[in-house]
């Protein structure tokens, strides 16, 4: 066809992040983890606090008596894309479920019993019965590579704009990159506070 634009909406799979144990048995990815609606055991922890790490710990909090959710930046809900009232349900039915929010933190690795982690300098360990893994998600890019020969290349530059104009409520972004690898693409950022 004679088409200005082709948009591959081909959905999508989880991010499995490289922390070492995350082969281990008591890790289960979010959306399995949604899907299968069973309880997970007493304390849960999921690494990752965009929308469906808090949404899988929202769930789970019905069933175990422990819910951590461990996030590497500053706060959750910074990369999600949805709107305030949106935001807002979801941190007040994170607070009213009683769950632990931990910011600003590293999973360093995953056992068959817990997991650690890094804040501020210090390791700590946390014991789970279940670690879900909510680090979000990449396009399946089978089709793209496919097309990769038939269509125009990826305009990064539109890409980068679109994202320096996003309104990240008060939040700066600086550093912005974005890479292309094995027909997958990479975005990066630092965002601070303004």
């Amino acid at each position: 066809g004679n088409f200005d634009h082709v948009i591959l909406a081909c959905g999508s799979e989880p991010i499995i992040p490289p922390i070492p144990g995350v082969d281990s048995s008591i890790v289960v990815n979010a959306v399995k983890a949604l899907k299968d609606g069973k309880a997970l055991g007493r304390k849960v922890v999921v690494i990752g606090g965009g929308e469906v790490g808090l949404e899988a710990a929202c769930h789970f909090a019905q069933t175990a008596d422990e819910v951590y959710v461990i996030e590497m930046m500053k706060d959750v809900l910074m990369t999600a894309k949805h709107s305030r009232n949106n935001n807002q349900a979801l941190r007040a039915l994170v607070r009213d479920s009683g769950i632990n929010v931990i910011t600003s933190a590293r999973v360093c690795s995953i056992s068959e019993n817990g997991l650690s982690y890094e804040k501020d300098g210090q390791r700590f360990e946390l014991e789970a019965d279940a670690v879900i893994i909510a680090a979000g998600f990449r396009p399946d890019g089978k089709l793209q590579e496919a097309l990769e020969e038939k269509v125009d290349r990826f305009d990064y530059d539109r890409q980068k704009k679109y994202v320096e104009e996003r309104d990240f409520e008060g939040m700066q972004i600086k550093d912005i990159s974005i890479e292309k690898e094995d027909g997958i693409v990479y975005f990066s950022a630092n965002i601070e506070n303004n």
